[in-house]
């Protein structure tokens, strides 16, 4: 991903793909009042359109979800993550600074390792959590 300067001369993440004319497949999503006010409160102070803004935000955030996955789905990465992320283990060192577990990433942890389960018992390894 590159960056391109903006009407307001800030420097902002895009792909060629934002640029394209090539027609863009609809994703259709009901999101909180609080996050919507944020989205224009962003499109307000950049000029930017809520279309295009959400479209950066997923890219990104994609991305860092993309990266977590993979991390957690690596022989040895993901053991080490999934050790850290066991539900009580993540809750404790969270709370340590004050901050709440994301269920969302709970739930990718639980996904892969259901996958993970269930790989080992298809080519006969012990099923193990």
């Amino acid at each position: 991903m590159s960056t391109k300067r903006i009407d307001n001369g800030h420097l902002v993440p895009y792909t060629k793909r934002m640029e394209s004319s090539e027609p863009k497949g609809v994703l259709s999503v009901r999101i909180n009042a609080a996050l919507l006010d944020r989205i224009d409160q962003l499109c307000e102070r950049t000029g930017v359109g809520r279309a295009e803004i959400t479209e950066r935000c997923l890219e990104i955030g994609l991305a860092d979800e993309e990266e977590f996955v993979r991390s957690l789905e690596s022989p040895v990465v993901g053991a080490a993550m999934h050790l850290l992320s066991y539900p009580k283990v993540l809750k404790a060192l969270l709370t340590m600074i004050g901050e709440e577990p994301h269920p969302t990433q709970v739930q990718i942890r639980n996904n892969i390792a259901e996958k993970k389960r269930v790989r080992s018992a298809a080519h006969g390894k012990p099923a193990t959590k």
